[in-house]
C-alpha cells in the first residue's frame, strides 16, 4: 500500500520544485538577477551598469543675455550733447546696440534708452535735411527747380524751350539723317504709323525709306526687326543705325527720340538726353568739367557760381 503512495509522490515532486523556484525569485523584483532574464546567466554575461555619478546642475544662462556680448555700448552710457556730435558710423554702432538690449530685456529703462536714440537720429536727419536745403536754394548750381520748374507758368517755358530746341535741330539734320520704317502690309498699326511719319515729312522734310519685311526679309534679319512698324534712324557718316520708334509713336514722341538718337551717334549716349537750353545747367553732368574756374564755398571747393 506504502509504494503506491510513494510512487505520485515521486512523479510529481520535480513539478512542484520546478513551479516553486520562480516564486522565490519574486522576492527580488526589480533587480538584475541571473534567473530574471532568458539572456543572462553563465553563458551570457553581462557587466554590472556603472554607478551614476552626482553632477551638479547648472542653470541655464536668462534669456536676455543668451549670444550677447558681456558689455555693449548703448544710450546710457553717453549723455545727450555726445550722442548729438557723434561720428554717424559711431551713432549706428550704439543704435543697433540700444535696440538689440531693449528687444531682449523689454525692460522699460532699456526701451526708453532706444525711443531716446531714434528721437535724436530723427532731429538729427531733419536738421541735416535743412541745412541741405539751405544749401541748394541759395546755391545756383544745386538748385534744380530753374532748370526743371514745376509751377504752371514754368512748366509753359520750359516747353517751349525744348519745342524751339527740336525744331532749330530737326532743320539743320535732314541732310545728313534719314528714316528707315521697316512695315508689314498686314499690319493695322503700320497704316496709322505711316500717316504719322507722312506728317513728320511735310512739316521737317526729312528722307524717309519704306522697307516691306515681307519683301525684303534680308534687311529685317540684318536690323533684327522683331515686331512692325519700327523706324530706325541713320546717318550718313555712321552705319550704326539707331531705333527711334517701336510700334505706333506719336509726332512730338518722334521728333525727341530722333533729337536724341542724334545726340547718341555723333557724342556717345552720355547727356544725350539734354537739350541744348540745358548744356552747363544742375541737369548736366558734366557742367564742372566744362567750367574752367572754381570757386571756393564756405572754405570747401566748389562750383564756380553763374
Amino acid at each position: 500500500m506504502a509504494r503506491y503512495v510513494l510512487l505520485p509522490l515521486l512523479l510529481f515532486l520535480p513539478l512542484w520544485v520546478f513551479a516553486a523556484t520562480p516564486a522565490t525569485q519574486d522576492q527580488g523584483a526589480g533587480q538584475d538577477t541571473y534567473w530574471g532574464s532568458p539572456k543572462q546567466g553563465f553563458y551570457f554575461y553581462k557587466d554590472p551598469a556603472p554607478e551614476e555619478e552626482d553632477v551638479e546642475e547648472k542653470e541655464d544662462p536668462p534669456m536676455s543675455s543668451v549670444g550677447a556680448p558681456e558689455k555693449m555700448p548703448t544710450a546710457a552710457d553717453f549723455t545727450y550733447d555726445e550722442l548729438w556730435k557723434m561720428y554717424p558710423p559711431k551713432f549706428q554702432e550704439i543704435y543697433n546696440n540700444t535696440l538689440h538690449k531693449a528687444m531682449m530685456t523689454k525692460s522699460l529703462e532699456d526701451t526708453r534708452d532706444y525711443i531716446l536714440m531714434n528721437d535724436i537720429s530723427q532731429r538729427r536727419a531733419r536738421a541735416f535735411a535743412e541745412m541741405g536745403t539751405y544749401v541748394a536754394s541759395t546755391t545756383p548750381q544745386f538748385n534744380t527747380l530753374k532748370d526743371f520748374p514745376m509751377a504752371t507758368p514754368g512748366r509753359r517755358g520750359y516747353l517751349k524751350s525744348r519745342f524751339d530746341s527740336v525744331r532749330q535741330e530737326m532743320s539743320s539734320l535732314q541732310d545728313r539723317f534719314a528714316l528707315l520704317f521697316f512695315y508689314s502690309p498686314t499690319c493695322n498699326f503700320c497704316v496709322e504709323q505711316d500717316q504719322i511719319l507722312k506728317r513728320f515729312n511735310y512739316e521737317r522734310n526729312w528722307e524717309i525709306k519704306p522697307i516691306n519685311v515681307e519683301e525684303r526679309p534680308d534687311l529685317a534679319m540684318e536690323f533684327n526687326i522683331q515686331t512692325t512698324p519700327t523706324v530706325f534712324l541713320i546717318n550718313r557718316d555712321n552705319p550704326e543705325p539707331f531705333p527711334v520708334a517701336y510700334g505706333v509713336t506719336t509726332v512730338p514722341d518722334l521728333e525727341r527720340n530722333i533729337y536724341q538718337g542724334v545726340r547718341v551717334l555723333e557724342k556717345g549716349p552720355e547727356g544725350h538726353t539734354l537739350y541744348d537750353f540745358q548744356q552747363g545747367s544742375s541737369l548736366d553732368p558734366f557742367a564742372v568739367q566744362k567750367k574752367t574756374e572754381i570757386k571756393t564755398f564756405g572754405g570747401v571747393p566748389g562750383w564756380q557760381s553763374e
